[in-house]
C-alpha cells in the first residue's frame, strides 16, 4: 500500500490526477519477491492547478468517487480510489457493489463501506482507521496522499500526527469516529495471521 500512495502523492506533488486508480493499473516491475510496483494507464489523467474543479465523469465503475458522480471534484478523487483499492486487497470485494452499474453509482452516493467481522477480524485497528479515512464521503475531511503516508499504518507508528482538516477539526471517517485529534488515539499492533488465516485472505 506503501508504494501505491508513493506513487499517487508523486503525481499530485506535480499537480497531476490519475482519475483512474484500480487494482488493475498497479503492475510489478519484474518477477522478483521484492519488485516494485509501477501505476500505469494515464488515459484519463490531468494536469490540474491548486483549487481548480473538474467535471467530467471518468473513471472505473466501483473505485469511482462519489464526488466525481457529482460532477464536481479535484485531484482529491484519487484517494477515495486508494481506499477501496485497500479495501479490496484485503477483502476480496468491492465496498460498494450492485446488479448494475447504476446500482453500485448509487451505493457509493448514498451508503457507507460496511466493515464486517466476516471480512475484516484479521486487520488491525491501524488499517481500519486507515481505510475509513481514504473513504470519506466529504473530500475536505479525507485524507490526502501526504496525510495517508502519515498515518501510523503506513509508518508502523505507535501514534498518530498531527494533522487537521481545513475547518481545523480532526479527520473523520464515514463511520462517525469521534472528534479527538488523531495525535491522542492509541493504535494497536497488527495482529499474527495464522496459516490458515494467511491461505483465506490470498483465496480472496
Amino acid at each position: 500500500m506503501r508504494d501505491m500512495l508513493s506513487a499517487v502523492n508523486y503525481l499530485h506533488e506535480h499537480g497531476i490526477v490519475h482519475r483512474d486508480l484500480k487494482l488493475e493499473n498497479f503492475l510489478f516491475e519484474d518477477h522478483n519477491a521484492n519488485s516494485p510496483l509501477i501505476l500505469i494507464d494515464f488515459g484519463l489523467s490531468k494536469h490540474f492547478v491548486e483549487e481548480e474543479r473538474l467535471t467530467q465523469k471518468v473513471g472505473s465503475c466501483y473505485y469511482t468517487a462519489p464526488e466525481v458522480l457529482n460532477g464536481n471534484y479535484d485531484y482529491r478523487c484519487d484517494v477515495w480510489s486508494l481506499g477501496v483499492l485497500c479495501y479490496m486487497l484485503l477483502s476480496g470485494s468491492p465496498p460498494f457493489y450492485g446488479k448494475t452499474v447504476e446500482d453500485v453509482y448509487s451505493a457509493i452516493l448514498t451508503k457507507d463501506a460496511s466493515f464486517a467481522d466476516k471480512k475484516f477480524k484479521h486487520v488491525s485497528n491501524a488499517c481500519m482507521d486507515f481505510m475509513k479515512r481514504l473513504l470519506v464521503r466529504d473530500p475536505r475531511y479525507r485524507l490526502t496522499t501526504k496525510e495517508a503516508l502519515m498515518h501510523p499504518f503506513i509508518t508502523g507508528a505507535s501514534y498518530f500526527p498531527r494533522y487537521t482538516t481545513p475547518s481545523g477539526n480532526a479527520a473523520m471517517s464515514t463511520t462517525s469516529l469521534n472528534a479527538r485529534s488523531i495525535s491522542d488515539m492509541d493504535v494497536e499492533t497488527a495482529p499474527q495471521l495464522s496459516p490458515a488465516q494467511a491461505n483465506q485472505i490470498l483465496e480472496r
